[in-house]
């Protein structure tokens, strides 16, 4: 397909929809409630940023193995969050206080 993304769902049910319909294609899902308040550890900047930093202690962890690696990119294609109305504060965050650029 040509493009990475990563996915936001906060909803259980949904969110093992959205990993068994995304995650074989590459893309990272991430299970989360987001919320438009740059300060808030549930920003998305926030968010992203524990993302990654599991990541790198999962790389760093032996015993896993590259099944159980999600790859969040620092240059993504598209990203997709069930929010609703706070849609121009989480990319204003995401945009003004992280190194990722949708």
């Amino acid at each position: 397909h040509g493009w990475k993304g990563i996915l936001i769902e906060a909803d259980p049910e949904k969110f093992k929809q959205l990993q068994a319909l995304h995650e074989p294609l590459g893309n990272t899902c991430v299970s989360a409630i987001v919320s438009g308040q740059g300060s808030s550890p549930n920003s998305l900047s926030c968010l992203l940023k524990e993302q990654k930093r599991k990541q790198q202690q999962q790389e760093t962890n032996e015993s896993t193995s590259e099944a159980d690696l999600h790859v969040l990119p620092n240059n993504f294609d598209f990203l997709c969050i069930d929010i609703d109305g706070m849609d121009y504060w989480v990319l204003s965050d995401i945009l003004e206080h992280s190194d990722w650029k949708p």
